[in-house]
């Protein structure tokens, strides 16, 4: 599965490969932006309205916003990413101008 985020609908949608064909979709509040693989059928999504933070578990469909940045929303001004690296998700803040770090197993407290 292909996934991929659409903010103005709040959803992320998971596509065959071949077709492109949506085989999923699974709403995540926040305005989603970027996309990394998370562990196990995790996706981290980056989140404009913040920036912030949201774990979409995709055998579920549920989503997860874990954390919440105050600097504020982009309204798709500029792009949010989100690269994972050893239990750390790290957040790009634009208005912040700044790169923010999200312990991932912090989600789960």
């Amino acid at each position: 599965t292909v996934w991929a985020a659409c903010m103005t609908d709040g959803t992320v949608v998971g596509l065959d490969q071949q077709s492109l064909e949506v085989t999923s979709t699974v709403e995540v509040a926040g305005d989603p932006d970027g996309l990394a693989p998370g562990s196990g059928a995790d996706l981290l999504v980056s989140l404009q309205d913040g920036p912030g933070l949201a774990v979409v578990d995709t055998a579920a469909g549920t989503s997860e916003q874990v954390w919440t940045g105050t600097s504020g929303r982009l309204l798709d001004k500029a792009n949010t990413a989100v690269v994972e690296r050893d239990g750390t998700a790290f957040v790009s803040d634009y208005l912040g101008d700044a790169v923010r770090v999200f312990r991932l197993d912090q989600a789960d407290e």
